[in-house]
């Protein structure tokens, strides 16, 4: 347990390396915990998870600090709101917004993100479980991020309620 990569990773910075957290110990041992202190965290969403390479999965968990955010575009205000319903509501609209313009800067944000948690599971991640709610926002992403890991967007029909049969591309 005490080799197993664990990150921290502020949503609203996609952009920064992930937080390498170190295990806790107790007498030299490994007690299967690692240390996130939110006191001394920016204020944010921070998402907790395994490491590419961990030979030891487990779902990932989203922490919120309360507190100003320093968030630079529209996607990752939207990921820094600690409301869920509030939440949903806003990351529906901004995907409604990238999936009608290719050049909006939150698609770099997005494949920065994917880039990260790309080897996650989807469902932890509110900001796909959106996505699979738009079928315009499914087949935007679909169309302007070829380049996320390998086989990711396959992985939609697989871990999520979607079908991709059911998104028109027009």
């Amino acid at each position: 347990l005490n080799t197993l990569p664990v990150f921290a990773l502020r949503l609203e910075q996609p952009g920064e390396e992930a937080i390498s957290l170190t295990a806790k110990l107790s007498e030299g041992v490994p007690t299967g915990a690692w240390e996130f202190v939110s006191n001394r965290r920016e204020p944010g969403s921070w998402l907790i998870y395994p490491g590419h390479d961990s030979t030891l999965t487990f779902r990932p968990t989203l922490w919120i600090i309360p507190g100003e955010t320093p968030a630079t575009t529209p996607l990752t205000n939207a990921l820094s709101i600690e409301d869920r319903q509030y939440r949903a509501e806003e990351l529906d609209r901004v995907i409604g917004n990238m999936s009608e313009d290719f050049l909006d800067p939150c698609w770099e944000d997005l494949k920065r993100l994917g880039g990260h948690l790309g080897h996650l599971p989807l469902a932890p991640l509110d900001l796909w479980r959106r996505f699979v709610h738009s079928p315009t926002g499914m087949a935007a992403l679909a169309l302007r991020l070829s380049n996320l890991p390998a086989g990711f967007l396959r992985r939609f029909p697989l871990e999520q309620p979607f079908v991709w049969e059911l998104v028109s591309i027009n």
